[in-house]
């Protein structure tokens, strides 16, 4: 199907000789598809307005509309000058929100999206359209140098509030012929990795690069192992790459047959011994490579494969005489290694003084304000840090630094105590910085001789099996132990393949299960068929199949199903009566147990159980700055830790007194 066969299907588009309103305002209220009526369609495609970007192609908001938009709303507001310039504004609504217009198909991919437009006074009344249609609008992600915003900024003065958030910026290369030996614009340090990467590589088999510009007969085949390739990543586990993500998928095939028909398409392979072991689809638009989607083969990790292919197509790019390499997506670890370089993308929300604007604005000033108590707790629990006395505070918070979590352990270990050190990142810290934090933990743990394993969260490292790995060999030659924790459903199954490769290199591997997930008793019989160490804990998101699991039962049913079966489980609770039933339970089937606590939470009731049952008892101790205003926010919304901590500091006082100050 090519553009130009698009159907009307419901609603029209009403053009200037339509005699829309105005003169020349187009709407389309209950569209299906983008209809080619009265020269839309030429309009779009005329070269007088087509931009740089693909994104801003006719035929990738064609993709869009008929996958993963496909059930919005379509929009499409176009404005005409008299001398024949012309502004259009591909918008789409959701049917729960008919007055708060959205770009096409940005919310679901990301890229950033503009308007398009021949001149600025075409522009400009484009703008005063939509601010005469009264709705609020949502442009999600914009450049943030496009003229667009000037021109709805004032199109809306007295009439509405033009909002800019600050979003991910784009990284690009300025492309000149020095970029024919890419190799040369970096540094000698690079360059060696380049190379070592280069000769696993051949170690492994004759290694060849292809760019192709396929032809719609060439591209099935193609794409299907371009997909395959990207899949093998930490997208596949994680259940975002094409395969897995049945909607994406759709869209990049329906995208990649119309840009075959337009030339523009390139599918990009290094091969191995002609096995495909990386890949990139990109596209060859306005003078410029831009870079759509990128992956490789876990398993040829130590090949840099990924980097050795970008290496190729950034060659083939100055070879074409593109202006730039345009990568699209966000600025991220990775991207940093090629440019830094960005372009600076924003978030456009416009509210109208009018019920659709405010309604649309409530639940983003909502939201604001959580966002930003999110400092002021953080600077709040840094005073507390700071301001408390050291005994007292040391009590409930280890402490934002490795060394302070090293020191609290050191001081249970004093006491027959032993540990889980776990590091609690930024949410908006990189993997490879995370990464890092855990292989100093796992080596001070090792050099200080404790008897404490390390606590790990996969999607913190984005699923990489690559950057897990260099935690799980650290572990495997210092014979730490490494624990997976757990976060939402959505990354259990995820984290649980990530934990199946990570116990083949490794035997002192463990998960968390919690008590409150359906999933989690399926879970626990895998554990035990991969010979997990276990710890058990409530939970602290609920199941969305499930959500009102009784807490208790939901505990005591994993239990049960590990008892008997499970190299070693941790009762990981402070409710004494649960731990009393839990470890009941696993001495009777004759299991290995042990009490786990959280540090900085009242342990004497718990420990009194454990004590006289003749279990051993281990303390999680968290440490990272994200971790003190994780505690504050604990003990806002549980007020009982409060009264907890008031009380259990009379006792210290009380104890220090009398010379029986002990944890």
């Amino acid at each position: 199907m090519t553009v130009n066969d698009w159907k009307t299907t419901r609603g029209t588009i009403r053009s200037a000789s339509d005699g829309g309103p105005d003169g020349g305002c187009s709407k389309a209220d209950a569209v299906d598809g983008l209809e080619s009526v009265h020269g839309l369609v030429d309009i779009w495609k005329s070269s007088a307005c087509q931009l740089d970007s693909p994104i801003q192609d006719l035929i990738w908001s064609k993709a869009a509309l008929e996958t993963i938009s496909a059930g919005d709303q379509l929009r499409i507001f176009v404005h005409r000058e008299p001398d024949g310039s012309f502004a259009i504004a591909p918008l789409t609504h959701s049917p729960e929100s008919p007055r708060l217009l959205n770009m096409l198909g940005v919310r679901r991919l990301g890229e950033p999206m503009d308007f398009l437009y021949t001149d600025a006074s075409a522009l400009a009344g484009l703008a005063n359209k939509l601010c005469r249609e009264g709705c609020a609008i949502a442009l999600e992600r914009v450049f943030a140098d496009s003229p667009v915003i000037a021109a709805l900024t004032q199109a809306f003065k007295g009439r509405g509030w033009v909002h800019l958030v600050p979003q991910g910026a784009c990284p690009y290369i300025p492309l000149d012929e020095g970029w024919l030996e890419p190799e040369q614009r970096f540094n000698a340090g690079r360059r060696s990795d380049f190379r070592r990467a280069r000769r696993r590589a051949e170690a492994l088999g004759t290694v060849t690069f292809e760019i192709h510009a396929p032809t719609p007969s060439q591209l099935d085949p193609l794409l299907a192992e371009a997909f395959r390739v990207e899949g093998l990543g930490w997208k596949g586990i994680r259940g975002t790459s094409l395969q897995r993500d049945e909607p994406l998928g759709e869209f990049y095939r329906h995208y990649a047959r119309m840009a075959c028909e337009q030339g523009i398409l390139r599918i990009g392979f290094m091969r191995i011994a002609g096995t495909a072991v990386a890949t990139q689809i990109a596209a060859e638009h306005g003078g410029r490579f831009w870079l759509l989607k990128v992956g490789y083969d876990e398993s040829y990790a130590s090949c840099s494969a990924g980097h050795l292919l970008m290496l190729h197509t950034l060659r083939y790019a100055a070879e074409r005489g593109c202006l730039s390499y345009e990568f699209l997506g966000y600025a991220e670890s990775w991207t940093n290694v090629w440019t830094p370089l960005k372009r600076d993308c924003v978030e456009v929300r416009v509210y109208p003084f009018n019920r659709s604007g405010l309604t649309n604005f409530l639940p983003r000033l909502k939201q604001s304000i959580l966002r930003r108590s999110r400092p002021i707790r953080r600077r709040a629990a840094r005073f507390i840090d700071r301001r408390l006395p050291e005994r007292v505070r040391q009590a409930y918070i280890a402490g934002p630094k490795l060394e302070d979590a090293i020191a609290a352990c050191h001081k249970f270990s004093g006491q027959g105590i032993a540990s889980t050190v776990g590091y609690w990142n930024e949410a908006d810290e990189d993997s490879r910085s995370v990464t890092d934090a855990y292989l100093a933990t796992v080596t001070a743990v090792s050099a200080e001789g404790l008897d404490s394993y390390v606590s790990v969260k996969a999607p913190t490292v984005a699923f990489s099996f690559a950057l897990m790995t260099e935690v799980v060999e650290q572990a495997r030659e210092a014979n730490v132990g490494i624990h997976f924790d757990s976060l939402g459903p959505e990354a259990a199954d995820a984290t649980f393949e990530m934990i199946s490769s990570a116990v083949q290199r490794f035997p002192r591997i463990g998960c968390t299960l919690p008590g409150r997930w359906r999933r989690s008793l399926d879970d626990a019989q895998r554990a035990v068929e991969l010979g997990l160490n276990v710890r058990v804990v409530k939970g602290q998101w609920k199941d969305p199949d499930a959500p009102d699991i009784d807490l208790r039962q939901g505990y005591l049913a994993v239990i049960d199903r590990l008892a008997g079966g499970a190299q070693h489980v941790a009762v990981a609770t402070h409710d004494a009566w649960l731990v009393r039933e839990a470890l009941r339970r696993l001495q009777a089937a004759g299991t290995s147990c042990e009490l786990e606590l959280l540090y900085g939470l009242p342990t004497a009731a718990a420990r009194a159980v454990a004590r006289e049952m003749g279990v051993g008892v281990r303390l999680y101790v968290p440490y990272g700055e994200a971790y003190l205003p994780y505690a504050l926010s604990q003990a806002v919304r549980k007020p009982h830790i409060v009264a907890w901590i008031l009380r259990d500091t009379v006792v210290r006082a009380l104890r220090r007194v009398l010379g029986r100050d002990e944890f």
